[in-house]
């Protein structure tokens, strides 16, 4: 028998808001696409995408979710476009001073965002990570 940790290692659980009314199909359609996204970098991902019902959100603009949610690292934003786009919003984190400082910001209240296909979720989360850790 062959031991497979990645079989039985914990997931690394990626926060999503709904801040539109979709539909179940539509949102199943978000869940498959991030599937499709995570089982193309390993047949057993270890990450999971974790959907949390924001509707009445709705209003807020990206720095209010992110100050709402700032655990969430990163915080994939669910809107009205994605079912058509097939896109979401992957929002990292807000600028710091040393990001000022190098000049890679105007100021502290710059958020870092992408809007990227649902199916890249996962590798772009390992890439900025993996950019992150690498920096320090």
């Amino acid at each position: 028998m062959v031991y497979n940790p990645d079989l039985t290692q914990a997931k690394e659980r990626i926060i999503a808001i709904a801040v539109d009314g979709l539909t179940p199909a539509q949102l199943e359609a978000v869940q498959d696409k991030f599937g499709t996204g995570a089982n193309l970098r390993s047949p057993n991902p270890a990450e999971e995408l974790f959907v949390h019902d924001k509707r009445e959100w709705t209003s807020y603009t990206h720095p209010d979710l992110k100050r709402a949610m700032p655990e969430a690292n990163p915080l994939v934003v669910i809107d009205s476009q994605t079912p058509d786009d097939g896109g979401i919003w992957y929002i990292d984190r807000f600028a710091n001073q040393q990001d000022v400082d190098v000049g890679e910001a105007e100021n502290t209240d710059t958020l870092y965002k992408l809007r990227m296909k649902i199916e890249d979720i996962v590798v772009s989360y390992l890439i900025l990570c993996s950019l992150l850790v690498g920096s320090d």
